[in-house]
């Protein structure tokens, strides 16, 4: 099962509103992802991963320090 039309997961939502504030080109390099790879992840084409999540509340702590 895809994801659904009008559907975003927490997770999405949290990368979305990364890209925002981060910037995407910027993000994916963080993320140690292609811009491509982000767009899939934020779109719900495919799934993040722990791990990744995990780098992107890292990513998101910074920018809150600053």
């Amino acid at each position: 099962l895809g994801p659904m039309p009008g559907y975003h997961t927490a997770k999405q939502k949290l990368l979305v509103r990364a890209v925002a504030l981060v910037g995407r080109e910027l993000l994916a390099a963080k993320m140690r992802v292609s811009p491509t790879q982000l767009d899939a992840l934020a779109s719900g084409e495919s799934e993040m991963s722990d791990g990744k999540l995990i780098r992107l509340s890292e990513i998101l702590d910074e920018y809150a320090k600053e």
